[in-house]
């Protein structure tokens, strides 16, 4: 590749060696500024861009590895190429390893050898440069963003309080027993949550989780959502729909899209049984097993139009079948003491 803003540095203290690099690279198309001096080459790299410099290793007054170490200091985008003969390998590890040479050439030169490592320096340099831009472009693009979602952090916060409201009122007006229930839900999550230590934040999220559990049955038929006595398998396999659309009606609100992810969960059991997912344990977020727990014993302790209510205790003892095999024992014990 030929870069003319870019350009060579030829470093080496024999002039017939370095005079017959240059003749090569012009013949190859590029331009190289060429010295026998390694002081001037350090000058020469202060006021001009270069883009790859091929150093001799062995030099009076400056060694090629401390030309290489200027390089580095000054310019990182500097790709350096040794020059050296088999006496100095001690040194040409040592510039290895101290990351300053993309790659050394052994004396004599081998001018095919010579031009493949240059091309490969530039390929290497425009790589460096494409990602560094990139880098740079996002974080510009994040400074961006963060100072937008800053400003519009007050605005997010009206407008999750008034997406809160609205459902609200509109599981109040659809289904009133739902409502009551949610609202039970909703404190019963934020006790045990409480108790296992969350952080404010997260217990918002699952007392959010805990009001709109039961959003998506608004969507389905009021012959299943209120039918008198057990559905059968194609009423079931409507109702159990109405997790996935929950979830989603939440997610299109975009303020509170967290609580989707709980509620998705809540009717998912240990053992892989429930649904939608038929999820196992430990793919169970422990919100949502939370949810589940508070979920279910509130349905067994409120009359609905298929059972009867049961007593806390018999409802304790029903759930405590499914400890650990469908319910998390944990979160029982807990929420058994909390009750």
């Amino acid at each position: 590749m030929k870069d003319d803003n870019a350009r060579i540095l030829l470093v080496d203290d024999e002039e017939p060696a370095i005079q017959g690099i240059r003749r090569l690279l012009l013949l190859h198309g590029y331009q190289p500024i060429a010295t026998t001096k390694p002081k001037l080459a350090v000058e020469i790299m202060m006021t001009n861009e270069i883009g790859v410099l091929v150093c001799d290793q062995r030099m009076p007054d400056m060694s090629g590895n401390e030309v290489l170490q200027f390089a580095k200091a000054h310019d990182p985008n500097i790709v350096c190429i040794l020059l050296t003969g088999y006496s100095d390998l001690s040194t040409t590890i040592e510039a290895i390893n101290n990351g300053l040479i993309f790659r050394y050439i052994s004396k004599p030169v081998n001018e095919t050898d010579l031009i493949q490592a240059i091309e490969d320096a530039y390929a290497h340099r425009n790589e460096k440069l494409d990602s560094e831009a990139r880098l740079h472009n996002l974080s510009i693009e994040h400074d961006a963003m963060k100072k937008t979602l800053n400003e519009l952090q007050g605005v997010v916060g009206r407008q999750k309080k008034g997406a809160i409201n609205s459902l609200l009122k509109t599981i109040k007006v659809k289904d009133p027993e739902l409502y009551e229930h949610s609202r039970r839900v909703e404190l019963y999550v934020r006790k045990i949550a409480a108790n296992f230590g969350y952080a404010l934040d997260d217990i918002e999220n699952l007392a959010l989780a805990g009001l709109f559990h039961d959003l998506g049955k608004l969507a389905l038929r009021d012959h299943i959502l209120y039918k008198d006595g057990p559905l059968n398998s194609e009423d079931f396999d409507k109702m159990k729909e109405h997790v996935i659309w929950g979830a989603e009606i939440i997610r299109e609100l975009g303020v509170i899209d967290k609580v989707a992810d709980i509620v998705l969960e809540h009717h998912e059991k240990l053992d892989g049984s429930g649904y939608p997912f038929g999820k196992r344990d430990n793919e169970i977020s422990h919100e949502g097993k939370i949810l589940s727990v508070a979920d279910i014993y509130d349905a067994l302790v409120t009359e609905r139009v298929y059972h009867k209510a049961m007593t806390k205790e018999a409802a304790f003892e029903l759930l405590k079948k499914d400890a650990d095999t469908k319910l998390d024992g944990g979160i029982l014990e807990i929420f058994e003491s909390i009750v």
